[in-house]
């Protein structure tokens, strides 16, 4: 069983899980995930959300409220930006699939590919 944590936006959120999975022991196939600034400020800016992957693979990102409500998906195609092997960066700019504006607050960047889930707290101030 492999936990995966996200870095703490205060000291009541520090030991809370985000996810669990089982998976066969191998390399990490999504590493050095990121996201700066942390938190953001929508209203002038945009996070930068990195991840490194261990080959060209569909990788999706997906930010869920702190109550599992999905706001935006985004999918990228094996060998594009997001998708490549290597460091890939994208940016939020704290708005869901519609384009609207969120709320601020905490919010959970999932990234997926090859098998792999890491999770990301993200914080969006105003």
């Amino acid at each position: 069983m492999r936990i995966l944590w996200a870095a703490a936006a205060s000291a009541a959120l520090a030991l809370a899980p985000v996810a669990a999975f089982t998976t066969p022991k191998r390399a990490d196939f999504i590493t050095e995930p990121a996201s700066y600034p942390n938190p953001f400020d929508s209203r002038t800016g945009r996070a930068t959300l990195r991840w490194r992957l261990a080959e060209d693979f569909p990788a999706e990102l997906s930010v869920y409220t702190v109550f599992g409500v999905r706001v935006l998906r985004r999918s990228y195609a094996a060998g594009a930006v997001g998708g490549r092997a290597g460091l890939n960066e994208v940016t939020w700019d704290g708005t869901n699939e519609t384009g609207r504006k969120l709320g601020k607050g905490i919010y959970l960047a999932a990234l997926r590919a090859g098998g792999d889930v890491l999770v990301l707290k993200v914080g969006v101030r105003h």
